[in-house]
């Protein structure tokens, strides 16, 4: 019996996520036929959540749910399946700079198993690190595919695969609950505990499935319904004026929210956190707003439409004290036939920096039109 588990999720355990696993686990009842997964996997950023206990939602949705990691080390962010009691006595998870070598041979030697995870991410991911640094020794897998991936990801997840021969896993890499078992793994064997999961990972028999809703290719487009001029695309058309982040201004946003996590709110704890300072939590970078122009400046197909929703990939924390601009194009133009007829979606991106040219965000709007 083959088992298909969804090895990279993030539930409202991790600062930057707001998905309960109930909803998850719901989500996935309701989608079964689309991403027909069968669990989930927690990979909790920076810490081990060895006290959640989600026995009786597992009995409820019948959906399997294991516990990992999310580390971020020398080489990138990666996976640590199979956690037990010495590795959290042997490494600080909260640790953004754990050394990548030692983290994957002790882990194995613990009876674990550790995956660098969107490997073809820059800056986080294995790729880039390999590009001007020794290769490590004992990767045997790699994550292959993942839900959040942005364009070429993927593809240079895909290279770093072929040219080191490792085997290759998927997962969602979701924070909302509708991305969860968007990518996942299939493994030819029926697993139903971690020791299970952390041993057949060992093996390589196993293989990353895509259930993202597929795009038309670059060719396809070409044939689209409606015209529209190619020079949109990528082009910018707004850039908005610089705002200070006043240190007030994340307290009181933590405030409206109930978040009490010491990284955002105690200057003293959170010198000792990951960051060596007070941050905002990730979900303040939609506070920022387009200027006027911005939905002067989004294509029109038709009359009728609606906003269709938000993606935000967040890359850098917000510090009191930045400065930050928001700069916004059209990354994407593309039609979709649904059970009402045909849409057309235009995807504009902006994008946070603060004075430092550094990338804090990328916030995807989408917006439907009924040609």
């Amino acid at each position: 019996m083959s088992t298909i588990l969804d090895l990279h999720t993030h539930s409202e355990a991790s600062e930057d996520s707001r998905a309960p696993v109930e909803a998850y686990l719901n989500w996935i009842k309701l989608r079964q036929a689309e991403r027909p997964i069968d669990g989930i996997v927690l990979t909790e950023h920076r810490q081990f959540n060895r006290d959640a206990d989600y026995r009786h939602l597992e009995d409820k949705f019948g959906t399997l749910v294991l516990r990992a990691s999310e580390v971020e080390t020398t080489y990138g962010h990666m996976l640590v399946f199979g956690v037990n009691d010495d590795m959290v006595a042997r490494f600080d998870f909260a640790d953004v700079r754990l050394d990548a070598q030692i983290l994957i041979d002790e882990v194995a030697r613990m009876g674990g198993i550790v995956v660098p995870c969107h490997p073809g991410r820059p800056n986080i991911g294995l790729y880039e690190h390999y590009q001007s640094r020794p290769p490590l020794q004992n990767v045997v897998a790699v994550e292959a595919l993942n839900g959040g991936s942005r364009k070429g990801e993927d593809e240079r997840s895909a290279e770093l695969i072929a040219k080191h021969g490792f085997a290759a896993t998927g997962g969602s890499d979701s924070h909302l609950v509708s991305l969860i078992g968007l990518c996942a793994t299939k493994f030819s064997a029926y697993i139903k505990t971690i020791d299970d999961l952390v041993r057949e990972l060992k093996t390589g028999n196993y293989e990353p499935v895509d259930f993202r809703p597929r795009r038309k290719t670059d060719s396809e487009k070409t044939t689209m319904a409606v015209n529209y001029d190619p020079a949109l695309i990528n082009k910018v058309f707004e850039i908005t004026e610089p705002v200070e982040v006043k240190a007030e201004k994340i307290q009181r946003y933590c405030a409206a929210l109930g978040e009490t996590n010491p990284i955002y709110t105690d200057e003293e704890a959170a010198k000792k956190g990951p960051y060596g300072g007070i941050v905002a939590p990730p979900s303040f970078a939609v506070t920022f707003r387009n200027g006027r122009h911005f939905f002067e400046n989004v294509p029109r197909f038709g009359m009728r439409g609606f906003d269709a929703g938000k993606d935000v990939e967040f890359v850098a924390p917000i510090r009191p004290g930045d400065n930050v601009t928001l700069s916004s194009h059209v990354k994407e133009i593309y039609e979709k036939t649904g059970r009402t007829g045909m849409m057309v979606f235009v995807v504009i991106r902006s994008t946070l920096k603060n004075q430092n040219d550094e990338v804090l965000a990328h916030i995807d709007h989408r917006f439907m039109n009924r040609p």
